[in-house]
């Protein structure tokens, strides 16, 4: 519905957002697949530009992980259980759906909890409670 008024529009488009938030964010996610698979050569010269211009972070950052076993060793579980630990399940705490990993203990990088991000949030104590 067009807008004449600026601040109706933004207000519209703010509680639209807000009804279909989950149904926007799979929009999105399918709209950004389809777009990198028909477009493969720009997303591939997009992500070289990216490199390049951040070519110094990038290789400081991987030097970090290199050097340090601990972040090594975390950092390696990580991919393990990105490669093999499917994100299709539900929050072990609140039935929510799944988005992110959580390992227990890096030695056993398959053993991780599927948890949404404020049940993760909540474990690692940058909130106080779930609401």
């Amino acid at each position: 519905m067009p807008y004449k008024d600026l601040e109706k529009r933004k207000q519209f488009m703010k509680e639209y957002y807000q009804k279909n938030k989950e149904q926007t964010k799979e929009d999105r996610k399918k709209s950004a697949t389809k777009w990198r698979n028909e477009n493969r050569v720009k997303f591939n010269e997009n992500a070289r530009k990216f490199y390049e211009t951040n070519k110094d972070k990038i290789l400081s950052n991987l030097r970090i992980i290199r050097k340090n076993p601990i972040i090594r060793k975390k950092d390696n579980s990580r991919l393990k259980a990105w490669r093999n630990i499917p994100m299709d399940g539900k929050c072990e705490r609140c039935d929510n759906p799944a988005r992110e990993r959580h390992h227990e203990d890096y030695n056993q990088p398959l053993k991780v909890n599927l948890l949404c991000g404020l049940c993760h949030a909540n474990i690692h104590g940058s909130l106080k409670s779930v609401s």
